[in-house]
């Protein structure tokens, strides 16, 4: 289920794993920067690739290796096995998926399914905006690519291709956003194919410097091994959710599911969340709220203004 998925990100861009029915693997994909751009600027479901199985599925494991921020996992149906190895690049917008079929699972098949671009709370508030336009998808640069406008303007876009390897596929997939031009479909491609055609030892190895770099600048020992795996989880999330050039968190991280609460809170969700920053010597992974700050000041000034009716202070909505 979604709630005992893996997940991978890099401050923006992120992937939820689950099972889906009897014979599906669902990589749901998300990004923080993909929202509505009308009333509270909630976040848009993007949507997922799904992998469907030839068998019923019978078992499985997955792990995420926090050291190298990447998923292993197994699934296992009654004509064969799906073994894979999946990590969002720390740097480059690309989720890259080494999959190995064996027996029958030879011809499982993926296929990309859009989410459908709607503010879960347009229908809680009856605010009765026009919905946006229906996901087309479209042929660039030989790759297929969904494309969502939005009603607002703008559009977000995920490219995709399969490609073979000497022990099964490789699927490279990227996630676009572009306000208010109709940029996202172009990156989106572009990404894909810049990613397939790199050395992919290379690629692996920068996106692994990071995450080695970032861990050891908190490290401690703890007498329990149970509590010690929970404190390096937190930074694996803290992580995968925020990066100092890139916004600040809100509720959901770089992820995404169905809830009312889809936008940054200015409350003490986001004041617990950055917390560890501060005193686990990560402060480059608090920068993206302190810039969101600094940069929208003369914002948060006119919403105290319209709001509350305050002409010398700042307010956040």
């Amino acid at each position: 289920e979604f709630d005992h998925g893996a997940f991978l990100g890099n401050g923006l861009m992120g992937a939820t794993v689950y099972q889906e029915g009897k014979n599906g693997l669902r990589f749901e994909m998300g990004r923080s920067d993909v929202t509505e751009h009308r009333r509270n600027n909630c976040r848009l479901p993007i949507g997922g690739l799904m992998l469907t199985t030839v068998g019923n599925i019978q078992g499985g494991t997955m792990r995420v290796d926090l050291w190298n921020a990447a998923l292993t996992g197994l699934v296992t149906t009654d004509r064969g096995s799906i073994r894979f190895y999946a990590y969002i690049h720390t740097d480059v917008m690309a989720f890259i998926l080494d999959v190995e079929p064996t027996g029958g699972e030879q011809g499982a098949q993926f296929a990309w399914v859009p989410g459908n671009a709607k503010d879960v709370n347009a229908d809680m508030n009856k605010f009765n905006d026009p919905p946006n336009p229906i996901a087309i998808t479209e042929p660039i640069a030989g790759l297929p690519v969904c494309i969502q406008p939005r009603f607002a303007g703008g559009e977000f876009a995920t490219a995709w291709k399969e490609a073979p390897t000497p022990s099964g596929r490789r699927i490279v997939l990227s996630v676009a956003d572009s306000f208010p031009g109709k940029e996202a479909r172009q990156e989106a491609a572009a990404t894909v194919n810049k990613t397939l055609a790199s050395d992919a030892a290379l690629l692996q190895a920068s996106h692994r410097a990071w995450w080695h770099a970032m861990y050891p600048k908190s490290f401690v020992s703890v007498p329990d091994a149970r509590l010690e795996s929970f404190y390096w989880i937190q930074f694996y999330q803290l992580a995968s959710a925020s990066r100092p050039d890139r916004g600040p968190v809100d509720l959901m991280g770089p992820w995404f599911r169905k809830t009312h609460w889809p936008i940054i809170w200015w409350n003490m969700n986001i004041e617990c969340l950055y917390l560890p920053a501060y005193t686990a010597n990560q402060l480059e992974l608090g920068e993206s709220f302190i810039r969101f700050l600094d940069t929208k000041r003369s914002n948060f000034v006119l919403n105290a203004k319209y709001l509350y009716g305050i002409s010398n202070g700042a307010g956040c909505g």
